[in-house]
């Protein structure tokens, strides 16, 4: 993909290209573990005679998903798709410790002097996927980084998908996250790529948990 280049004022040195590589060991076990997961019997929490969802997961659609993992679903193909954008790790150190967190982002950069930059966080219990078709849309739209008038990188929170999680060393809550206390100020750090990628930048956001700016 063209889009793939990052700023110059990122560091090199901590930010590497990265591809979305399942190993097959992976995706035969999760095949295994499917075929021997019996679906429980008929209760009237998961098939109550009104339909509703609000008792359990309804037995008969979790029934239909299994069956469409098992025999339908085809992960190379939807890793292949996922392959098609540009993905990075980034090295992330935690403060007075030796360890960094490895974290994953997708990204399309512009070449153009006057891009917007632009930052997409997702909420719990998300992933960078469901900004995909967004950027599908711009590369649709701006057919070359030349031409895209925005910089934009999704990244993967600690813990989620592809990123590191922190150090199981402690509780962190909903109010360490907001302050970016993690571990002496992980999250500052985060912060700090995001300034190296993408300068000047602003994000804005909002969701269940509330609305969040980042600068």
């Amino acid at each position: 993909m063209a889009y793939d280049t990052p700023s110059a004022t990122a560091d090199a040195g901590s930010i590497s290209p990265f591809r979305i590589e399942i190993p097959d060991f992976n995706l035969e076990r999760m095949q295994a573990l499917l075929r021997l997961t019996p679906i429980a019997g008929a209760s009237f929490e998961n098939s109550p005679p009104d339909g509703k969802r609000d008792l359990s997961v309804p037995r008969e659609w979790l029934a239909q998903a299994k069956q469409t993992w098992e025999t339908t679903f085809g992960w190379r193909a939807h890793e292949a798709h996922l392959n098609t954008f540009a993905h990075f790790k980034a090295a992330i150190p935690l403060s007075r410790s030796t360890t960094r967190l490895s974290i994953h982002f997708a990204a399309l950069f512009s070449r153009s002097p006057l891009a917007t930059p632009l930052v997409l966080l997702y909420g719990w219990p998300g992933s960078f996927v469901e900004f995909l078709p967004l950027l599908a849309r711009l590369c649709e739209k701006y057919p070359g980084p030349a031409t895209l008038p925005y910089h934009v990188i999704v990244l993967s929170l600690p813990g989620f998908v592809f990123s590191d999680a922190f150090p199981a060393d402690r509780h962190r809550g909903n109010e360490d996250v907001a302050r970016g206390a993690h571990h002496g100020g992980a999250l500052r750090r985060l912060r700090r790529l995001v300034a190296e990628l993408l300068p000047s930048a602003e994000a804005r956001g909002g969701g269940g948990g509330g609305w969040t700016r980042v600068r």
